[in-house]
């Protein structure tokens, strides 16, 4: 990845390598993804397509932070990604996609939404 893994991603990957359907078909990458995989061949596309080599500066994102793929699903229409360098702690984490985008503070709270304990409009950029 180039950097840092933030603590929660972190604990996550010391018990499992990443998370085969861990949403609507969407894995979540683990240690084996990296350094290079085709899932995360596809990652790497839909960031350069959806979020214009890495910024999606229309949805919050500061200019001159980086992504790091954490998720994309088969569709190349949704996906996560950690924000890298990110200097606003609600801005951890970015998942887009399908017309929407949400950000996401820490990697639980991805869970806590994909389990159903969290709505979509609590970390939606359409707030």
């Amino acid at each position: 990845m180039g950097q840092s893994i933030e603590a929660d991603y972190r604990e996550f990957l010391s018990f499992s390598d990443g998370m085969e359907n861990f949403f609507s078909g969407m894995p979540v990458f683990g240690w084996q993804d990296w350094p290079s995989s085709p899932a995360l061949d596809r990652a790497e596309e839909f960031l350069e397509i959806t979020c214009d080599g890495g910024t999606h500066l229309d949805e919050g994102l500061p200019e001159g932070d980086s992504m790091v793929p954490l998720s994309v699903d088969q569709e190349l229409s949704e996906g996560i990604f950690m924000i890298a360098g990110s200097e606003d702690p609600g801005k951890r984490y970015f998942w887009v996609g399908n017309g929407d985008a949400a950000f996401f503070s820490r990697f639980s709270e991805i869970f806590s939404y994909a389990a159903g304990r969290r709505s979509w409009s609590e970390f939606s950029t359409m707030r």
